[in-house]
């Protein structure tokens, strides 16, 4: 697969499109190598990682449900959805990785800098599983944002997550996607 193949035939593999069955380490060392390739300015290198693997998924997974005891959802069906989407990832999902963004002490390049160049470690991790016939989903929901969440990753206020990589083997190879034409976006002067 070739650099543009895997950056236009990437797509994101939800849980309940996984296996279940487990991922090699080795891949993932593999994109997290990549990932720290991303492009930062003054090679501050502001992304982290935390890795989940099968055996820690439950312990991601408590404080997910922590998260949800705070939120008052309209009704009952919606909370006891959300909590079998829970059993959903325990039962499928091979790793899930943290990404986060941990802000350079010195403050040397704008918090703009830094989250872009986390993010651009992200898109790495996620071409990496793709090229390697696996599947990803980075998601920014089940608290990722909330106090509960970055104060189980020992975070400090200044740093940011992104957002959560659910690894695994897909069911099926990922369906096609359309994009409007790339001119749609793009002036040359």
């Amino acid at each position: 697969m070739t650099l543009s193949e895997a950056i236009q035939t990437r797509r994101s593999i939800f849980t309940k499109q996984f296996t279940g069955e487990i991922v090699p380490n080795e891949v993932i060392t593999l994109a997290l190598q990549n990932a720290h390739w991303a492009p930062t300015h003054k090679h501050t290198e502001p992304w982290r990682f935390v890795v989940f693997t099968k055996a820690t998924i439950p312990e991601y997974l408590s404080i997910v449900e922590q998260y949800l005891d705070t939120i008052e959802f309209p009704n009952k069906e919606i909370a006891i959805a959300k909590r079998k989407k829970l059993e959903v990832v325990q039962s499928n999902v091979s790793h899930i990785i943290a990404c986060y963004m941990k802000r350079d002490e010195q403050e040397r390049v704008p918090v703009i800098e830094e989250i872009s160049a986390t993010a651009a470690a992200i898109q790495n991790l996620l071409l990496t599983i793709h090229e390697q016939n696996y599947g990803a989903y980075w998601s920014t929901g089940n608290g990722t944002y909330s106090e509960i969440m970055k104060n189980y990753l020992k975070l400090s206020e200044k740093d940011e997550i992104l957002g959560f990589c659910y690894i695994g083997v897909p069911e099926s190879r990922p369906y096609s996607s359309k994009r409007a034409p790339f001119e749609n976006v793009v002036e040359w002067k």
